[in-house]
């Protein structure tokens, strides 16, 4: 027997839980209403970067710049992206201005409003309209 061996605890034993006294955590999760609409916006966020993905890679199969180009139109027309994410809320204009299209690049930039955003949006704005005098 050691010197501190009074200071080590013994075990506690579980106590048993009545299964009609408690609800089960996906039970009570699924009853709050705040945390479907999370659930649901969560969906709808991992469906649209499924998109994204097959349609970028769909693009690097077939180089079918048009195609991709029309996908981030839609998604831009329908409310936008469903995240953060700078890389995805450059991309549409990053392929207007690898196609010349300065002004609908420049269009797109100005509906960015995320202010994390406004000094990349800026800096972007500058570029297309130093491209655009050069042409």
């Amino acid at each position: 027997m050691g010197f501190f061996d009074f200071l080590k605890q013994e075990p506690q034993k579980p106590v048993p839980v009545k299964q009609t006294q408690s609800k089960r955590f996906e039970d009570v999760v699924s009853d709050d209403p705040e945390i479907r609409k999370l659930q649901r916006s969560l969906k709808a966020q991992d469906k649209q970067l499924e998109q994204i993905k097959y349609a970028e890679s769909y693009f690097e199969k077939t180089g079918d710049i048009g195609f991709l180009i029309e996908f981030w139109e839609k998604i831009w027309s329908s409310g936008g992206l469903l995240f953060n994410g700078s890389h995805w809320t450059f991309r549409l204009p990053d392929l207007y201005i690898k196609t010349g299209e300065y002004d609908k690049a420049l269009s797109i930039l100005k509906k960015i409003k995320n202010p994390y955003y406004t000094d990349k949006r800026d800096s972007y704005i500058e570029r297309v309209k130093k491209m655009q005098s050069k042409n």
